[in-house]
């Protein structure tokens, strides 16, 4: 419940900033991840996973709608971050964020990661699941000569993606 509720607010401000930006909100994809939605709450965190299908524009996104919630007092604390453009296939940003439910006055802690459309199958599938999960699904795509990767599937020693 109290995941849901964070998430609806994660997602409310992303698509608020993507009308702001012009960016078709159609193509904008907020998925969550992370300890409290898998019924784990002693860690308390919340992984969301952004992306969007033109590939260039969800960055701008998070970074606007990270504004957002700094400016509607949401955002506690900003632990990590690169705003802008990331290098590579994902980037992340560690937010503590206000607890959402008013019965609930604690801080969670938000992890935000935004990835290249391509990549968002590996990246849901790990931050969606947890550790145990992971590496067990790691060392059978290796066993299956793959190496998996939150951001890829290659053939191990190849060094090229295999569409997933």
């Amino acid at each position: 419940e109290h995941a849901v509720a964070l998430l609806r607010r994660v997602r409310e401000q992303m698509l608020r900033a993507a009308g702001v930006l012009g960016v078709s909100r159609d193509g904008l994809e907020v998925h969550a991840g992370g300890s409290l939605v898998r019924g784990a709450a002693q860690c308390k965190d919340l992984d969301v996973v952004v992306t969007h299908s033109s590939g260039e524009s969800y960055w701008r996104v998070v970074d606007t709608a990270i504004e957002f919630m700094v400016q509607d007092g949401d955002i506690d604390t900003i632990l990590r971050g690169g705003s802008g453009k990331p290098r590579g296939e994902m980037g992340t940003l560690e937010l503590i964020v206000h607890g959402i439910a008013p019965h609930r006055p604690s801080f969670v802690r938000v992890d935000i990661k935004y990835c290249a459309f391509h990549a968002r199958a590996c990246a849901l599938l790990y931050f969606q699941s947890g550790a145990s999960f992971n590496r067990t699904l790691r060392l059978l795509a290796l066993r299956r000569g793959f190496h998996l990767t939150n951001t890829r599937l290659e053939r191990v020693g190849s060094g090229t993606a295999v569409s997933v």
